[in-house]
This record gives C-alpha cells, structure tokens and sequence, in this order.
C-alpha cells in the first residue's frame, strides 16, 4: 500500500455508480484512499472549504461545472490540489481543453486502471503538489513555442477558429502578400479561395466537422487568390488542432509546383506516406516479434511509363501520375500503407491475417487499377502494373533487405510480361536477385568514383536556450529529376558488397569539405554510421589521421539495437569519439526499455527517440506513455533527448512539455540542399 494513512480523495458526480467503481480499482491496486462524494454545486463548495483534499475527481458529464470554475471557486487551501477530469465521452480536443484549463489529466471510464496508476503516483510524491499550476504554465510556453517555431517554416501556415485566422507565420504572410498581421483578421479564409473552388472547400470544412472522422483532410488542386490579380494552384493540408486553448485548424498550403512535403507522416490513412515514414512503420513492422497479423511488402510499378511518357508528353504523362497517386490515396487504409518510391513505383505495406489474404488484397488492388480509366488533361488511359510481392517472415531482418527483395520479385514480374504478382521465392529468384545486386553495386561504386551521391541536411533544433546550429546529414544517390535513391534502397546491398565503410568515408569526407568551404565552424553535423565503420578497428584510426580537428563539429549515429548487438565494439567506439571531443547519438532510442542498463553503460551523448513512438504523437496515447517514460528516464544521464519526425503543432506541444531537448522533422523543414535554416529566429 501507498501509505497507511487514508488519503482524502473528493469524487464530484452526480450518482454513486461512478464512486463505487473508482473505489473498486482502487482497492484492486492496495492504494488506500477516504472517498468523499459531492452531488451537487452548494455542497461542493462547502466541501471545498472544509478540509484539504490530496485529489478532486470530477465526473464532468453529470455536474455543471467546469474545470476553470471548479479552479476558480476553490478556496487557497486547495489551490494547490490535483484535478483529475473523467468523461464517458472522451475525446482528444475535449481533453485538451481540460488540461489547458488546468485539470492534471482526463480519463474516459473505460481507462481506470490507468486513472489508478496515475493516483499512485499523485499521492506518492509530495513534489507534485504544485502540479496543476505547472501543467498550466508548461502548456502555455508549449503554446508560445510552436506558434514561435511555425515562423520557420518554410510553408505558409495558418492556423483558424470558425473560419477566421488565429495566427500566420511569415511564409503565409509574403505567399498572400500581406503587408501587415492586422490585415489578416480582416480576412476570412474563405476569402482566400477562388470562386470555382469555394464550393468544394465548405464541403471539406464539414466533413472535418462530422464527429469521428479522421483529424485531417488533404484537397488538391484547389485554386486561391494570392493577390488581386493572382489565381495560384495548392493543395491545402487540414489538421485538427488546438492553439491558445481553442479548438481549429491547422492549414498549410502546398504549391502543385513545389516538390516539398509538409509532413513525415500522414495526416490520415487515406493518404500515400512519405517514404521515410513508411519505412520507420516498415521497420516497426519488421522489428515486432509477437505479430498478431501477417504482413506482406509490394512493390507496384506502372507497366511500361517510359513509352506512356513518349506517346502522351511530359505534361500529360505528369497528369497521368497525379491521378494515380490519387488513385493509390483513395485505396490506403488502415491495413494497406502505400507510399511513392520513384515516379512509377509505389511501395504497400500490407496487413491481413494470413499470407493468403494478403495476395488477396493485392491482386484487388491491380484488378481495379487495370480497369480504372485514368484522364491525363485529353486522354483516358487504362494502365497495367508489376507486382512485387515479399512476406516479411522472420527471414527478412531490415527495411533495407525487404525492399531489395521486394524489387527482385517485381523485376520477375516484369521480365514474365503476364501482369501478374510475382511472390519472391528464393530459390527461383536467384539469379535475378544476383543480377539485380550486382546493378546496385555498380550504381554505388558509380556513385564513389564520379561523386554520384549527394547530401541533404535537416535541422535539428533546441528547445531549450542553447542556440547551436546543428543538422542531421542525409544521403542520396543522384538521380535524373526528383528520382533520387533513397539509402534504404541500397545500403543493404553495401553491407553485403563491403562497402559501407567506403560510403561513410565519402559522406564525412564531403561533409567537413562543405563546413571548410562555406567556414560554419560554428556547425555541427549528425552522421549516420554503419555497423561495418562501427567493428572496423581501423575506421577510429582514419578519422583521427585524416579530421581529428574537425571531429569536435560531428556526432555519429548508432541504431539502438547495432549498439546492444555490439555493445563492447560501441563503448570502444564512443570513448575514442569522446576522447577526440567528438559525441555519440543512438538512433532509434526506446525500443529496449528493458536492457536500459545496458544502454546507460554506452555512455552515449545524445539519445534520437525512434521517430515511429513519435509520429501522430498528439493522437496517440500510448506513444505519449512511451515518450513521457523516455524522457523520465533519461533524467537520470547526461545525455540529450532528440525527437525526429515532428509533424504537428499538437505534437511539437506534448514534446515541449516533456522536456525534450531537440527537435527534427518536415513540419520545421524537410530535408534541403543548403545550410539555410534561421537558428537565430528560436525563442
């Protein structure tokens, strides 16, 4: 038990049903509580002056109260006393205007072991005693803080409550050509919206309206008025959100012209994935050992483009691809994830309860797609496919070897010409899979000898006073067009050719030349290393002879579970780092809360939680459990907390307030050329 001494909880609530069960799990979990019940207003605030409550439950749907007045009728000695907010209607915007209006946490009925465990802790730790006007304040600084990072954005953002603008940011401010941020709250949004599309964008604000659906919407094509005289093309994201306490939307507007995408993960499941986000879900997927459903990966080409782009034009045949992107949207689901490889290949994630139904599930999809007519601006086309199918058993290990596989199998089917999925068979597909891994190594070995790779970079940012200018460093094979290779599409083949210590050699190589050239002393770069540089004894060697100067501007990337694999060759590793004044970062952090003693033993400088626990954060309560326990957890080392994959402002919100030390993801910027990100606009 907690203590022998009964502590003084006050259920507010209408009936005694809700008491009675409170009190049942209660004594289920040895927590010894006096409960006290309250039914109506007048016997409430009577209550509340009494005596001096450790915990006040408020049963909101059956008092009239809320949980600010319930704040402020409280009298000083209970100002101090945790409220906890239960609701049979739950739902996340609701609950977050409870916490925003001070309650500790809120509750839906069916949740009350977890309201359990959070007693325990409520009543265990005296600490906490200032807990409501803490959360209150950390949600207003969490507040400031994502309306102060949208400035940096490159997108224009706004954020609306019933049509009328709360906020912009710069980028939204110069894409309108706004001249001042008066100006705009005599806009309303559908101002903004060009006649012909009006229409269509009402529609879209009652679909978000309509209870139970899914948090955001993407419309395409959509014309608006960038000025008096100026019609411009977007597509417009909407998200459900919540800023200074009140319920709106999110909206960033998407040029049709610009390449860029405004979120790592999808806002909805109706919705092709990034690549980067399908494959941190594909390794999720991968790395699961207890799966309950079978999950298949495909790779789904369109038959013969290069001819198709020769016949129709290039402006058609782009058409045409929009149109199967939107094609593909309209078939993602909850069980079939799908994200855009290249131009013509598209990546399925596929979940079913059996091998079998995934085939099923595939072979529907390509017998829809061979008889959809897709109009290219003054052509129907009925277009074929290549199915490449690979079941991830536990023969498949990593993202990187599934996709390699997956591309054999498509290749098969390719080479049949029978427009029929082809399951990888390792037998069979021997050869192709030599011939298509000896392509591979040729393309990277290219890549080495002519420069043929090239560097991204995306800012890592500080949430804390320290202004460092760091970025993670990013690695692409050139491609002709926006058809870059993507590492997880050949990293696996350089493990088994030898040669990722060659490409990390390159990449640090190119990485310090850049920090010479342009003289950002001042900047430090985050590189991924390979599990081959991390067991080369001689790769430590080679740094020191070659950059010992410039190690001090690096941090090396380990996966978690590289690190644990070969934990003696990892501390090795980051006491010569750290010798060198360089530092360590494991990436991927959080997947082995378990060997935490282990993890605490590579003394490792930064920890990069694994940016699946911290995509759609904001609408899943089981990823903030996951985070908020990393992050008490590291309290206890010297190391930072890193969060990739931001792709909210609900999310940018929760991790301010857990404490996390940095942040990245395409929400601040997506990955960039340059070395451009304005590190002295944060707060």
């Amino acid at each position: 038990m907690i203590n022998a001494k009964l502590r003084e909880i006050l259920v507010v609530d209408h009936t005694n049903i809700n008491v009675d069960l409170i009190n049942a799990i209660f004594t289920k979990h040895q927590i010894s509580a006096s409960f006290d019940l309250t039914q109506s207003i007048p016997d409430l605030l009577t209550k509340l002056e009494e005596k001096s409550w450790q915990i006040i439950i408020l049963v909101i749907d059956d008092i009239p109260i809320s949980v600010d007045a319930l704040i402020e009728a409280m009298p000083e000695i209970n100002k101090k006393c945790p409220i906890i907010v239960i609701s049979r209607d739950y739902d996340r915007e609701t609950a977050l205007a409870h916490i925003r209006s001070g309650a500790t946490d809120v509750f839906s009925l069916d949740e009350i072991e977890h309201l359990a465990n959070l007693t325990k802790q409520l009543l265990s730790n005296d600490k906490l005693n200032h807990l409501v006007q803490n959360q209150r304040r950390e949600l207003k600084e969490s507040n400031e803080r994502f309306i102060a990072l949208s400035k940096q954005v490159p997108m224009a953002i706004a954020f609306i409550h019933d049509g009328a603008f709360i906020n912009i940011n710069p980028a939204f401010q110069d894409f309108f050509s706004i001249s001042t941020t008066d100006e705009v709250s005599e806009i309303s949004f559908l101002d903004l919206i060009a006649n012909d599309d009006i229409d269509k964008v009402k529609q879209t604000f009652q679909q978000l309206n309509k209870e139970g659906l899914s948090k955001s919407i993407v419309i395409k094509a959509i014309n608006i008025k960038k000025s008096t005289s100026q019609i411009c093309p977007v597509n417009i994201h909407f998200t459900k959100t919540t800023i200074s306490g009140e319920s709106g939307l999110q909206v960033i507007f998407q040029p049709t012209e610009w390449d860029i995408k405004p979120s790592v993960s999808p806002p909805n499941q109706n919705q092709l994935l990034s690549a980067e986000y399908f494959i941190q879900t594909l390794n999720q997927v991968i790395r699961k050992t207890n799966r309950r459903l079978a999950y298949s990966l495909c790779f789904f080409e369109l038959d013969g483009y290069s001819r198709i782009k020769n016949n129709i034009g290039i402006t058609r045949s782009d058409h045409l691809l929009h149109e199967i992107s939107d094609f593909m949207s309209n078939h993602a689901s909850a069980e079939i994830k799908i994200s855009r490889l290249n131009s013509d290949v598209y990546t399925l994630l596929v979940a079913a309860n059996n091998a079998l139904d995934c085939i099923e599930k595939v072979e529907a999809l390509q017998a829809a797609f061979a008889i959809h007519s897709f109009n290219s601006i003054d052509h129907n086309i009925n277009a074929c496919s290549n199915i490449g199918i690979v079941h991830l058993t536990d023969l498949v290990h990593s993202p990187d070897q599934a996709l390699s596989l997956a591309d054999v199998a498509c290749t098969v089917s390719r080479n049949r010409k029978q427009n029929l999925p082809h399951i990888y068979n390792p037998e069979e597909d021997r050869s192709t899979v030599e011939r298509v891994d000896q392509d591979s190594v040729e393309k990277i070995k290219d890549a080495l000898k002519y420069n043929n790779f090239k560097l991204l970079f995306q800012p890592i940012i500080s949430l804390g006073l320290n202004k460092e200018i760091v970025y993670e460093v990013l690695l692409r094979i050139k491609g002709s067009g926006n058809e870059d290779t993507l590492p997880s599409q050949f990293l696996h083949v350089a493990k088994q050719s030898k040669l990722e210590s060659d490409i990390d050699k390159w990449v640090i190589q190119n990485a310090v030349f850049l920090l010479q050239k342009t003289k950002k002393t001042k900047t430090r770069f985050f590189i991924n290393l390979s599990e081959s540089s991390l067991k080369d004894i001689n790769f430590i060697e080679w740094l020191e002879k070659h950059y010992a100067s410039e190690i001090v501007n690096l941090v090396f990337e380990i996966p978690e579970h590289t690190a644990l694999t070969w934990q003696s060759e990892t501390i090795h590793f980051i006491q010569k780092i750290k010798a060198l004044k360089g530092a360590v970062c494991i990436d991927q952090f959080g997947n082995h809360p378990e060997r935490k003693s282990q993890i605490d033993e590579l003394n490792a400088d930064f920890h990069k939680i694994d940016g699946a626990f911290v995509s759609n954060l904001s609408t899943n309560r089981k990823h903030q459990s996951i985070v908020h326990d990393i992050c008490l957890s590291s309290q206890e080392s010297n190391s930072k907390i890193i969060a990739s994959y931001v792709q909210d402002a609900d999310s940018l919100a929760i991790l301010w307030r857990e404490g996390i030390d940095f942040i990245q993801g395409n929400y601040l910027q997506p990955p960039a050329a340059h070395l451009d990100y304005k590190f002295e606009a944060q707060i």
